[in-house]
């Protein structure tokens, strides 16, 4: 019998997960540095989606720039982090800034919300 993708991170990762989109608030970024994640040591897994026809910039740290940080690429460009991959990076706090003003974004992340 088939079984619900819940029940198998439940199995897995031994709490349930849930889902955010855009948790802070954040659709849009321009050339002011923005926060998109925040601190979270109870986040497995988060992916970063630029929808602008922008360069998107991100860094673990509010000095992110074109020459300090990690490229998302415009039109779909994205970023993702996996706690079995990539550790404690995933719960750090995250930033980004744009080449251009009112540059739209996806920010999703999963948490554990508990037993």
């Amino acid at each position: 019998m088939p079984r619900r993708l819940a029940d198998l991170l439940q199995e897995k990762l031994g709490t349930k997960a849930t889902p955010f989109f855009n948790r802070l608030g954040v659709t849009n970024v321009g050339l002011t540095p923005t926060r998109i994640f925040a601190n979270d040591a109870n986040r497995f897994a988060w992916i970063f989606i630029n929808l602008s026809a922008n360069a998107i910039y991100l860094l673990t740290d509010p000095t992110v720039s074109a020459s300090k940080g990690i490229l998302a690429g415009a039109n779909g460009g994205f970023l993702s982090a996996l706690w079995e991959e990539d550790f404690e990076l995933v719960s750090n706090e995250w930033w980004c800034v744009a080449s251009g003003a009112a540059s739209n974004l996806l920010a999703y992340e999963i948490t554990s919300a508990g037993a």
